[in-house]
């Protein structure tokens, strides 16, 4: 996986909820179609990203990402733009 230090920069703990969101999937994007990953390993991505990033708020957002994963997955297959995927997770407004 290719986590890069401006991205965690980027998703501290001063980021909203939305974009929290925004930043995760499209790393997970990024994986999915650079690297065709599977499920699980996203699991282990979107881990990782929380276990970087730290704070229990981050973790409370990623966690509920990490339980929808298998919707994210097939919402990125069917190239649903990023901010409605984070919509219909409602961690952002439409």
């Amino acid at each position: 996986f290719n986590i890069n230090k401006t991205m965690l920069c980027f998703l501290g703990n001063n980021s909203t909820a939305c974009e929290l969101c925004e930043s995760v999937i499209d790393i997970v994007r990024a994986d999915v179609i650079i690297s065709n990953t599977t499920v699980k390993d996203l699991s282990i991505l979107v881990t990782t990203l929380c276990y970087m990033l730290g704070g229990s708020i981050i973790r409370s957002e990623c966690n509920f990402i990490i339980k929808n994963i298998n919707y994210i997955y097939d919402w990125i297959i069917k190239k649903m733009p990023t901010k409605e995927i984070c919509a219909k997770l409602r961690l952002c407004k439409n």
